[in-house]
């Protein structure tokens, strides 16, 4: 009885993963008729540190998210990609 249970859930769970493809494939490409491209400042800090010779340096730190949005109002779809990115730029650093 065991065995006969494992071939009916064996072959069930084959007929799923091959009609998923299918149906991905008949159904039409979204189209975005609504994209959003956005960029958000979290924090700035400055930063300094010393090189091996002792020289400071100062580094200006941005930590910055950048946000894409696509909507398919047809389909009632939304995509929404957020990354985080954190931008460093050294900064001269001159004493008297």
């Amino acid at each position: 009885a065991g065995l006969v249970l494992l071939l009916v859930l064996a072959h069930g769970n084959r007929s799923k993963l091959g009609s998923s493809p299918i149906a991905a494939a008949e159904s039409p490409p979204m189209k975005a008729d609504q994209v959003e491209i956005d960029r958000k400042l979290l924090a700035s800090f400055d930063a300094v540190a010393s090189l091996p010779d002792g020289e400071p340096v100062r580094f200006r730190c941005r930590e910055w998210v950048d946000a894409v949005t696509l909507r398919d109002s047809d389909r009632g779809v939304e995509i929404t990609h957020r990354t985080p990115r954190l931008e460093v730029v050294p900064v001269s650093f001159e004493t008297y």
